[in-house]
C-alpha cells in the first residue's frame, strides 16, 4: 500500500473509534433494562439489576443515571449495602464531569 492509503485507512480506522456506535456495555444494559421493564423482579433481585445497569452507566460516564439507579436499587432493597460502595464510587466521579 502507498503512503496515502496508508493514512486512509488510519484515517477511517479512528473515525470508527471515535464515532458513536455505542458502548461495549449497551447489550447488557438494554438486557438488564428489559429484566427491570418487564414487572418480573423484585426485592435483591431487582435491586441487583439496578446496581448492574447503574455500573455500566458508570463506565459510560453518564454519572447522573448511575445514580438514579443505584437509588431505584436502594428502594427496591434497602437492606443491600453493596449499593454503598457503588454509590460512593460514582460520587466523585459525578462531581467531576460537571
Amino acid at each position: 500500500m502507498r503512503r496515502s492509503s496508508w493514512s486512509l485507512v488510519a484515517a477511517l480506522v479512528l473515525a470508527a473509534c471515535s464515532s458513536d456506535f455505542g458502548s461495549q456495555y449497551e447489550t447488557t444494559r438494554y438486557n438488564l433494562s428489559q429484566d427491570i421493564e418487564s414487572g418480573s423482579l423484585s426485592g435483591e433481585p431487582l435491586a441487583m439489576a439496578y446496581l448492574k445497569r447503574g455500573y455500566t452507566l458508570q463506565l459510560d460516564n453518564h454519572y447522573d443515571r448511575a445514580l438514579a439507579d443505584y437509588d431505584r436499587a436502594v428502594a427496591a432493597a434497602p437492606h443491600l449495602r453493596l449499593r454503598r460502595l457503588y454509590r460512593a464510587a460514582s460520587q466523585p466521579a459525578a462531581s467531576l464531569a460537571k
